[in-house]
C-alpha cells in the first residue's frame, strides 16, 4: 500500500460518476492524458454522448453500467449537490454516488469528491458509506480526496484548466498522489496551504498574516484536525490555550482552555475582523468568476463584497449557531459515560423491535415527516395536516432541535407527535446513539412535554445489534415505513403524477390499516410536491376506502393519527403471533398423516362426509379418479341443509378498500360471513386480515399459491366444466400439500388466537382453488387434517361483472351457465364470491361485490332469507 499512491504512473483508469457541467468536462479533459469511464445512471444521456462524433476515438467510455467502475484506479464523485431552502446542500445525490463508488470499490483506489460540500461530509458520511458498501477500510485499503468543483456554468473564459485546483486528502501521501493527478490536466496548478484552530494565538498574529498576503490569494481552512509540516510554508508557532477575557475568567482567576471547535471559530472571526481591517475585497472561490483573469486589482462594488462575505459566514461559520446555544449545549456534557452505563445495564441487553407497519386493526394510518429545516415545505404541510383536521409524526434531528427550538415547539403545540431521527455520520455505535437519543428527549421534554419514544434515519438502514440495543435502552422503537414518497426512482424534479405512480398501482390501491407513510420535506425541488401529495393520497386512497351510503359518518372510514398514538391502542397485537399466544385447539392442527391408517374404503366414506361440491362438477372429465359408480356417491348438489338460510363465502385477497367494505356491508346487515384467503400476498397486510376475524367471521384457507388439485391443460375459470381434468401426479401432490401447510402457518400466526362466539376464527374448511378436484386431491387435502372441502353450489363469477346490479340481478333472479345451465339460489345456497380489487373498477368508485350485496341482501332478507358461517354448521 505504500507505494500505491506515489505520483501518476500508477493510474491505468479513471472513473467520473456524473456526467453534468462538472463531470463531463473534467472526464474529457483525464481522458486526453489517461482512459477514462465516464458513468452516469442516466440512460438517455449516455445514448447521446456515445452517438457523438466528438467522443469517437478517445480514451473516453461512457457508459451506465456501474460496475465498469471496478476497472478504475481512481474514482471521482462530480454529482451536483443542489440547495434547499435553508441555503445547505442537499446531498442524496452525493450519498447515492457514494453507494454506487463503494459498490464498486477495489483496493489501492482513491475516490475524490468534487462534488460542492460543507465541512465534515467526506469524513462523517461518505467514508462511512464507502466502507460499508465496499467492505474495506480507509486508509488501509484505499484513500479518500476532495477537490472542490469551481467551475461556472457558462463561462468561456474561466474553464478547468485556468482555474487553481484546491485540494486535500486524508493523509500527505493523498494529498500529494491527487495533486499530481490534477496537474496533469489543471495548468493554474493546485493549491494545498491551510489554516486550521491551531495557526494563530492572537488577534495580532492574524492581522499581520493578512497584511502580508497577495493580492489573489486563496485561503483554505482546515475545520478538524491539526496540521501537518506540509501544509503551509510558514507555520506560526503552536498557539496556547486560549483565554477568554473578563466575561469568561472566574474569579478564582482559573484559565479557561476552549475547544479545538470554539479556538477554530475565534480564528475565523478573527481573520474576517482583519480582512475588513485591512480593506481586502474576499470573496468565496466559486464566485472568482466576477474576476477578470489574470486582473485581480479589478475593483468588485461593495454589495457584492457584502453577499459574497455574507455567504462565507453562512457556509464556513454553519456550526456557529450550534455553538451559541448554551443551555442544550451543557445538556449534551451533562450525560456521563456512567449514565450511560446505566442505561445499558437496565436495558438488560434487549434489542429495540423495528416496524414498517404499525400491527393494529385499528381503522387508523399515519403520515411521519422528516426534514422540518425546510421551513417553506414544513409551513406547507403544517397548514395542509390543519385543513385535513390530522395529526402527525416529525421526526427531529439532534441539530434540527439545536438550531430550530421554536420550530419543534410550534410543531408540538399544534399537537403533532415528535420522534428522533439517528444520523448515520453521527450515531455510529451504542454510546453516540443513546446519548443522542437521551439528549432530544430531554430537550424535547423541555419544550413539550413530550418524551420521544419513535425513532428511524432519514432513510432505511439495516441496524447493527449495538445500534436497536441503545434504541432499546432509551425506551424507543425503530419505525421505518410502508411507502416513502420521496423516492429516488422518481428523483428530485419529479411532478406530483410521478409521485404517485411511484407509490400507488394495482397492487396497492389503497392505504393499509397501520400504514406508515413517509414524507421527506427536504427531497424535492418543487416545494409543493411534498404537501401536494399529502392532500391526494387522502382523496385517492384513504377517502376510497370507505363505504358511502345513506347512513353519514357510518364508521367506514380510515383516520391520520400520530404513529405514536396507533402504536400504543388498544387494536395492536404481536405479529407474528407468540406460540404461547396461539389457541391450543388451532395450534399446529394442520399436517400431513391424518389418514395413515385409513383404508381405500375408509378414505371414500370419508370423501362421501367432507366434500361438499357443485352441481356442474361430477362426471370423470371434471371430477378424475372416481369412477362411475363412486360418482353416484360423492357430493354434486353444493349444499348441505334444507334450512332456509344462505352461506356467503369470500375468495381470494385484496387490499383494504375492498375488504373494509364488504365487512361494513356485512356489519351493516349484521351478518357473519365465511371468508377463504389465499395467502401468498397476506404478509404485506395482516391487519386487515386479523380485522376480518375480529369482526365474527370465519376465515379458512384457499390455499397459498392457488395450486388446483385438478389440472387441465389450459387455465380455466371457476367451476369450468369445459375442460378435461387430470389427477395430479405424486410431486404434485407433495407440492400442494406444502403449500397447504404454508398457508394454515401463515393463517395461525396472523388470528390463531382470536375465539368468538365459542369457537376459533380460524377453522379447517378449505375452498379448493377453481374449484377443481380430484379423488387424489381430496386424499391430500384430508390426510392434511382439513375437516371439510367446499365449493357450493352458486358460483356468482363476480368478477366478470361491470356494474353491481349486475350481480344483484344474479343473485335474486339467478343465472345462466356456459354450458346453458339455469343456476338459482335455493335453501342452504353457498354463494361463492370474490373479496377481489376487479380490474377495470375505478378506484373512486366502491367495491362492486360490497355494493351489489348492500343492494341485494335486502331483497333476500324480504324472502325470508338468513344468513350463517358454514362453522355454524360444519362441526
Amino acid at each position: 500500500m505504500q507505494n500505491s499512491y506515489k505520483g501518476t504512473k500508477s493510474v491505468e483508469k479513471i472513473g467520473v460518476i456524473g456526467l453534468g457541467y462538472v463531470g463531463l468536462p473534467l472526464a474529457m479533459a483525464f481522458s486526453k492524458e489517461i482512459k477514462t469511464i465516464g458513468y452516469d445512471s442516466d440512460k438517455e444521456k449516455i445514448k447521446v454522448y456515445m452517438a457523438s462524433e466528438e467522443f469517437k476515438n478517445s480514451n473516453l467510455e461512457f457508459t451506465w453500467d456501474e460496475n465498469r467502475l471496478k476497472e478504475a484506479n481512481v474514482i471521482i464523485v462530480a454529482v451536483p449537490t443542489p440547495i434547499n431552502g435553508e441555503n445547505i446542500p442537499d446531498l442524496n445525490l452525493v450519498k447515492e454516488a457514494s453507494i454506487v463508488a463503494g459498490r464498486n470499490l477495489t483496493r489501492n483506489t482513491v475516490v475524490v469528491y468534487e462534488s460542492t460540500v460543507y465541512p465534515g461530509v467526506t469524513e462523517d458520511i461518505c467514508i462511512p458509506i464507502l466502507e460499508r458498501e465496499s467492505k474495506l477500510i480507509v486508509g488501509k485499503d484505499f484513500k479518500v480526496g476532495y477537490s472542490p468543483e469551481r467551475i461556472n456554468p457558462g463561462d468561456k473564459t474561466n474553464v478547468l484548466g485556468n482555474i487553481v485546483k484546491i485540494v486535500s486528502g486524508i493523509d500527505d501521501e493523498t494529498i500529494e498522489y491527487i495533486s499530481s493527478l490534477y496537474e496533469l490536466i489543471i495548468e493554474a496548478g493546485t493549491h494545498t496551504e491551510y489554516l486550521s484552530y491551531q495557526s494563530f494565538k492572537d488577534y495580532n498574529q492574524v492581522l499581520n498574516y493578512v497584511k502580508n498576503l497577495k493580492k489573489g490569494s486563496i485561503i483554505t481552512i482546515k475545520m478538524d484536525g491539526v496540521l501537518e509540516e506540509d501544509e503551509y510554508s510558514k507555520p506560526p508557532e503552536p498557539a496556547k490555550p486560549a483565554i477568554d477575557k473578563q466575561s469568561t475568567v472566574p474569579k478564582d482567576n482559573i484559565v479557561i482552555e476552549l475547544t479545538p471547535k470554539e479556538r477554530l471559530i475565534n480564528m475565523v472571526d478573527w481573520l474576517l475582523r482583519a480582512l475588513e481591517e485591512t480593506e481586502h475585497k474576499s470573496v468565496l472561490v466559486e464566485d472568482l468568476e466576477f474576476y477578470d483573469n489574470g486582473d485581480l486589482n479589478k475593483e468588485v462594488n461593495k454589495e457584492q463584497t457584502k453577499t459574497n462575505t455574507t455567504k462565507k459566514v453562512k457556509k464556513t461559520l454553519w456550526f456557529k449557531k450550534q455553538q451559541s446555544k448554551e443551555p442544550i449545549k451543557e445538556s449534551i456534557k451533562g450525560i456521563t459515560k456512567e449514565e450511560l452505563d446505566e442505561f445499558r445495564k437496565n436495558n438488560n441487553g434487549k434489542k429495540s423491535k423495528e416496524y414498517s407497519t404499525i400491527y393494529t386493526t385499528e381503522k387508523s394510518l399515519s403520515y411521519t415527516f422528516y426534514g422540518v429545516s425546510n421551513i417553506e415545505v414544513l409551513n406547507k404541510v403544517l397548514d395542509n395536516l390543519d385543513i385535513l383536521e390530522v395529526k402527525g409524526t416529525f421526526y427531529i434531528t439532534k441539530k434540527d432541535l439545536i438550531d430550530m427550538p421554536d420550530t419543534i415547539k410550534r410543531i408540538a403545540e399544534k399537537g403533532h407527535e415528535i420522534g428522533i431521527s439517528l444520523k448515520e455520520s453521527e450515531d455510529k455505535d451504542f454510546y453516540s446513539t443513546l446519548e443522542t437519543i437521551l439528549f432530544v428527549q430531554r430537550e424535547v421534554n423541555k419544550l413539550t412535554d413530550q418524551t420521544p419514544a419513535l425513532v428511524r434515519y432519514p432513510y432505511y438502514l439495516e441496524l447493527n445489534d449495538e445500534i436497536l440495543e441503545a434504541i432499546s435502552s432509551g425506551n424507543c422503537t425503530v419505525l421505518w415505513d410502508n411507502i416513502s414518497i420521496s423516492s429516488s426512482k422518481v428523483g428530485k424534479d419529479g411532478t406530483l403524477k410521478d409521485v404517485m405512480n411511484n407509490a400507488f398501482g394495482e397492487s396497492n390501491i389503497s392505504v393499509h390499516r397501520g400504514y406508515v407513510i413517509y414524507y421527506r420535506m427536504d427531497y424535492y425541488n418543487d416545494i409543493n410536491i411534498i404537501p401536494d401529495s399529502m392532500l391526494k393520497i387522502v382523496k385517492d386512497r384513504i377517502d376510497t376506502i370507505a363505504y358511502s351510503d345513506e347512513i353519514p359518518d357510518n364508521g367506514s372510514s380510515y383516520s391520520i393519527r400520530p404513529a405514536g398514538d396507533i402504536m400504543k391502542g388498544h387494536k395492536v397485537y404481536n405479529y407474528p403471533l407468540k406460540d404461547e399466544e396461539i389457541l391450543h385447539i388451532v395450534k399446529d392442527k394442520i399436517h400431513s398423516g391424518y389418514l395413515l391408517n385409513y383404508g381405500e374404503s375408509d378414505k371414500f366414506d370419508l370423501i362421501k362426509n367432507k366434500y361438499i361440491g357443485n352441481p356442474f362438477i361430477g362426471t370423470p372429465n371434471t371430477l378424475p379418479g372416481f369412477t362411475e359408480e363412486e360418482l353416484k356417491d360423492v357430493d354434486k348438489t353444493g349444499v348441505f341443509t334444507d334450512d332456509k338460510v344462505l352461506f356467503l363465502t369470500f375468495d381470494d385477497w385484496a387490499t383494504d378498500k375492498a375488504i373494509n367494505q364488504l365487512l361494513y356491508v356485512l356489519d351493516k346487515h349484521d351478518i357473519k360471513a365465511s371468508f377463504f384467503i389465499r395467502t401468498n400476498y397476506i404478509d404485506n397486510n395482516p391487519n386487515i386480515l386479523r380485522g376480518i376475524a375480529e369482526a365474527g367471521h370465519d376465515v379458512g384457507s384457499h390455499t397459498n399459491n392457488h395450486l388446483p388439485f385438478a389440472i387441465a391443460e389450459d387455465t380455466q375459470e371457476e367451476d369450468d366444466t369445459k375442460s378435461i381434468y387430470y389427477s395430479p401426479g405424486e410431486e404434485e401432490l407433495l407440492e400442494r400439500k406444502k403449500d397447504l401447510l404454508v398457508s394454515y402457518n401463515k393463517l395461525q400466526y396472523i388470528i390463531g388466537d382470536i375465539y368468538m362466539d365459542n369457537r376459533p376464527a380460524l377453522n379447517t374448511i378449505l375452498r379448493p382453488p377453481t374449484l377443481a378436484m380430484s379423488r387424489s386431491g381430496m386424499e391430500a387435502i384430508l390426510d392434511m387434517g382439513f375437516s371439510h372441502i367446499v365449493s357450493g353450489d352458486f358460483s356468482t363469477r363476480d368478477y366478470e361483472d361491470k356494474k353491481p346490479e349486475a350481480l344483484v340481478y344474479k343473485i335474486v333472479n339467478g343465472m345462466v351457465t356456459d354450458n346453458g345451465n339455469p343456476m338459482n339460489i335455493q335453501n342452504g345456497s353457498i354463494l361463492v364470491l370474490h373479496m377481489s380489487d376487479f380490474k377495470g373498477n375505478p378506484f373512486y368508485d366502491p367495491n362492486l361485490t360490497a355494493k351489489a350485496l348492500d343492494m341485494a341482501i335486502p331483497i333476500l332478507k324480504s324472502k325470508g332469507y338468513s344468513f350463517a358461517r358454514l362453522s355454524d354448521y360444519l362441526k
